[in-house]
């Protein structure tokens, strides 16, 4: 990893906040926000003139998704955000009545409401496998809440609230087995932690760029297996989803033969422009090294709870932890710590009666001094 001050230069967030917040809503890095101001700039000055450059910069987008991914370039797509994402599969599969989709009860939304959106008028069942106490969801939770009718198995890489990393090998490999379509959602992991969509089974995945991806909102990455893509009907379609998009008044509804059939019109570039920056700078940084040093200031921050008098909540084995961390409030709410925190200019978020904690790679040890410093 390069040197981490020089890093921090393309953070300006360093000069007014300790931001430690990166599983809510991340600050964009310089070259991300220069990126969507260049093309805001050139879109008043030229209008559409320049749309061959700005495709051919949506391919260089497409094609670094798909490193930090895994897949091939093919397999992304772009949505506009997870939700859209989980949408655009979950209505896409052909489910019949009598089928049912697996997830558990400490999934963010945006990875229930679209598989829960299906019950009534699809005839399935959604069976949530319930969090232990301790916040964890084992593999053996997720596999004894599926039977012969399970045809989705839905789930996050990281759970929002506690930071716990899901055991998506062993649940991919029991879905390969089993023949059951394996869904992830990974806004709370991907650009911090290593993935490889491949190795683990999973036949699509959605994830905003708005959080650890260090981009936009409003813009997301869509992956799907080639292998798998024919048994997905899009439910959102329109002039870019064809095979001849250019070709406007020959109809010819043949789907495109890769992920690009799930973009149906005119697109975000300016969000796809910032996450093409967004993504070279995490290539360019290495994605193990960036996790290795996420965890390793989510370890002194453990430490320094515990010194403290903490309980800290989130589950941190060796491999179930994440750079989320979740603790318990001692005298006062966890909002209000949260908002004396951030009076501090110190910003973490109130999470289920807990205070989450979320620093990523170009934090530094002593902003973790700073918020155990600040804490009661």
């Amino acid at each position: 990893m390069h040197d981490i001050e020089e890093i921090r230069k393309l953070f300006p967030v360093v000069r007014n906040w300790t931001f430690l917040n990166h599983a809510a809503t991340s600050p964009m890095s310089l070259p991300a926000a220069t990126a969507m101001i260049a093309w805001a700039s050139s879109s008043a000055q030229n209008g559409g003139t320049q749309n061959p450059l700005w495709r051919a910069a949506v391919e260089e987008t497409r094609s670094l998704a798909s490193t930090l991914l895994g897949c091939s370039p093919g397999e992304i797509a772009f949505v506009q955000n997870t939700s859209a994402g989980v949408s655009q599969i979950a209505w896409g599969l052909p489910l019949e009545p009598g089928d049912n989709v697996v997830s558990n009860t400490a999934e963010y939304p945006a990875n229930i409401y679209p598989w829960m959106a299906l019950v009534e008028p699809k005839k399935i069942d959604l069976r949530l496998a319930r969090e232990h106490p301790d916040g964890r969801i084992a593999a053996d939770d997720i596999i004894s809440a599926c039977d012969d009718r399970t045809r989705v198995v839905a789930v996050s890489m990281v759970q929002f609230a506690t930071g716990y990393r899901m055991p998506l090998e062993e649940i991919g490999g029991f879905c390969a087995e089993e023949g059951i379509f394996f869904f992830v959602d990974a806004a709370q992991g991907l650009g911090v932690i290593d993935i490889d969509v491949n190795a683990l089974g999973i036949d699509a995945l959605a994830s905003a760029a708005l959080k650890w991806l260090l981009g936009p909102p409003g813009i997301a990455i869509l992956y799907c297996s080639r292998d798998k893509l024919n048994e997905i009907r899009p439910p959102v379609v329109g002039a870019a989803s064809v095979v001849n998009p250019e070709d406007f008044l020959d109809y010819d509804f043949t789907l495109a033969p890769d992920a690009r059939r799930f973009e149906s019109g005119s697109q975000n570039l300016a969000g796809i422009l910032a996450l093409k920056e967004a993504i070279k700078l995490l290539l360019d940084q290495g994605i193990r090294e960036i996790e290795e040093r996420a965890l390793a200031l989510t370890d002194l921050l453990c430490r320094g709870l515990g010194e403290k008098g903490y309980e800290v909540f989130s589950p941190r084995g060796e491999a179930e932890k994440s750079p989320i961390v979740s603790f318990l409030p001692k005298d006062a709410p966890a909002p209000v710590v949260v908002k004396n925190l951030a009076d501090n200019r110190i910003v973490t978020s109130p999470r289920c009666g807990r205070i989450r904690v979320s620093p990523h790679f170009y934090n530094t040890e002593t902003e973790i001094e700073a918020l155990l410093d600040a804490l009661p």
